[in-house]
């Protein structure tokens, strides 16, 4: 009898222990479903977000912008962080380069990885036309953003408000450019053509027209110290270079429309843009002007998927992007497709494809 006792309270005994280690280790094993909203499904969903995201490693990539200065290198900057997402570690960068005359021959000699022109430039870059000296066909376009404004101003010395009254101006005047090879020149030059000017000194000349030549902070310098009194550049609303100068001289901008803007539409793929009232110190009135969209492009030998996940990037992040620069908030993502000038690549093409904005 008391055998049995003892093995009954051995088995109890024996019960008790292995009651009391299920539950000791029930809190690390077993646990109710947690609800939608709590921080142990966001875990979860965090996890999951990580096995797809940011876990492959790729070689850095540099994304090659213009002035160090300008708002280019704050607009790849934004490009890189988002692009950054997919990948283990940070791979891409922002760096200032040459801009957007000197970038496509930049990038399609191998220097860089990524970069940004204009639809333009693109075109005389990919055919090897003025101011290219040989062809680069193996550019391709990723993505149409957002729009680059043509801003000429002038001082309130002169009442010119159009294009047009710049012809039959007969008052004396300094025009203060970027230097050949700079973007702005050529823009100067595509207007100036429509209005019957040739871009030189003699011509200019003759219409009472003095040049000055500067990079465009010089420019700038030059207009507040009364060294110049009209000037022709581009840049990202607001631009930070026309804020400077309409601050520290008074001044106004001259409208680019009727038949000129409607030729360099035809022609360079320029856009009608308005530059509203108030936008710049003094400007009481909406200026209409003409506009380029940015453009990022790469090489066609660059890796399909990585191309995939930068035309993603972009498409998807406009509401971060606007933490950069202003300018983003006239980013379209719907219309990235568009109006890029050369071919795009077939990562993009993949992508817009998923998304329909092409068939």
């Amino acid at each position: 009898m008391k055998n049995v006792k003892r093995i009954s309270a051995l088995l109890l005994a024996l019960v008790l222990l292995f009651s009391l280690a299920a539950c000791s280790g029930g809190d690390n094993k077993t646990t109710a479903a947690p609800s939608q909203g709590s921080e142990s499904a966001a875990t979860t969903q965090g996890a999951e977000t990580a096995a797809t995201q940011g876990t492959k490693k790729i070689d850095p990539l540099e994304i090659v912008t213009g002035s160090a200065t300008g708002s280019w290198v704050s607009i790849g900057s934004a490009v890189a962080e988002a692009f950054n997402a997919f990948y283990e570690g940070f791979p891409a960068t922002a760096i200032a380069g040459p801009g957007s005359m000197g970038n496509p021959s930049m990038l399609a000699d191998g220097d860089g990885d990524i970069s940004m022109s204009y639809a333009p430039f693109l075109v005389m870059a990919v055919n090897g036309d003025e101011p290219y000296t040989k062809a680069y066909p193996n550019l391709r376009a990723v993505a149409s953003m957002q729009p680059t404004v043509l801003h000429w101003r002038i001082t309130d010395d002169y009442d010119i408000y159009n294009a047009t009254d710049f012809v039959s101006n007969s008052k004396s005047m300094t025009l203060g450019m970027s230097p050949k090879g700079n973007a702005n020149y050529y823009f100067m030059k595509m207007i100036f053509n429509e209005l019957g000017i040739d871009n030189d000194q003699d011509d200019l000349s003759a219409n009472g027209i003095k040049l000055y030549f500067a990079e465009s902070s010089g420019v700038t310098e030059a207009w507040k110290n009364r060294q110049c009194d009209s000037v022709i550049n581009v840049g990202n609303i607001p631009y930070s270079n026309v804020m400077d100068a309409l601050t520290g001289r008074a001044g106004h901008l001259i409208n680019i429309d009727g038949d000129v803007a409607k030729a360099l539409a035809e022609k360079y793929g320029f856009d009608t843009y308005v530059i509203k009232a108030g936008t710049y110190p003094g400007q009481d009135k909406d200026v209409t002007t003409i506009a380029l969209k940015l453009v990022v492009i790469v090489r066609e030998d660059m890796d399909e998927e990585i191309v995939y996940n930068l035309t993603k990037a972009i498409y998807e992040n406009k509401d971060a992007f606007l933490n950069y620069h202003g300018s983003f908030a006239e980013f379209e993502p719907d219309t990235m497709a568009e109006g890029c000038g050369i071919e795009l690549h077939p990562g993009a093409v993949k992508y817009y494809k998923e998304v329909g904005l092409i068939k």
